[in-house]
C-alpha cells in the first residue's frame, strides 16, 4: 500500500470541501444560527421585561412606603386633633361647670342674705314686741300701741347706730 499524492485529486477535494462548507452554511449554518439569535434576543428581552418589572415593582412599594408613612401621620395628626377637641371640650364642660357653680352659690348666698334679714326684721319685731311688753310693765301704765311701738323703733334705731 502506497500513498500517493495527487495533485488533482487534493485540489477536487479542497473544491470539495469548499462546495460543502458552503452549501452547510447557507443551508444548516444560517438557519442554526437564526434560530440561536432569535433565542439569545428573547432571552434578553426576557431579562429586560423581568428588569423592567422589578423596576416597577420597586416603584410601586417606594410608593405604598410613602402612602404606609403618610397614613401613619395622618393617624397621629387625627389623634392628636382628637385629644385636643378632647381637652378643649373638657375644658368648657369645666368652665360651664364653675359658672353653674358660682351660679348656684350666688343664688344661696342670696338666698341666705335674704333669710337672715327677713330674720333680722322677726328679731327686731319679737324684741319690740318684749321691748313693749317690759316697758309696759316697769311703768304700768297703759300707754298707747302706736305711741310705744313708736318709742321701740326708736330704741332700735339707737342700739343699731351703736
Amino acid at each position: 500500500m502506497q500513498i500517493s499524492l495527487d495533485l488533482s485529486q487534493i485540489i477536487i477535494t479542497i473544491i470539495n470541501f469548499l462546495v460543502l462548507y458552503f452549501v452547510l452554511k447557507k443551508i444548516l449554518f444560517k438557519p442554526v444560527m437564526k434560530v440561536i439569535k432569535d433565542r439569545e434576543d428573547g432571552i434578553a428581552k426576557s431579562i429586560r421585561e423581568n428588569d423592567d418589572k422589578k423596576k416597577v415593582i420597586d416603584e410601586l412599594r417606594v410608593e405604598y412606603d410613602i402612602a404606609l408613612r403618610n397614613q401613619e401621620i395622618l393617624k397621629q395628626k387625627i389623634s392628636q386633633e382628637s385629644k385636643q377637641k378632647a381637652l378643649v371640650e373638657y375644658n368648657k364642660t369645666i368652665e360651664n361647670a364653675k359658672v353653674k357653680s358660682k351660679g348656684i352659690q350666688d343664688e344661696a348666698d342670696f338666698r341666705i342674705e335674704e333669710d337672715r334679714k327677713i330674720m333680722l326684721e322677726n328679731v327686731k319685731q319679737e324684741i319690740t314686741s318684749i321691748a313693749v311688753l317690759i316697758a309696759s310693765k316697769v311703768t304700768n301704765e297703759n300707754m298707747n300701741t302706736e305711741k310705744n311701738n313708736e318709742l321701740v323703733n326708736k330704741f332700735i334705731r339707737e342700739v343699731d347706730i351703736k
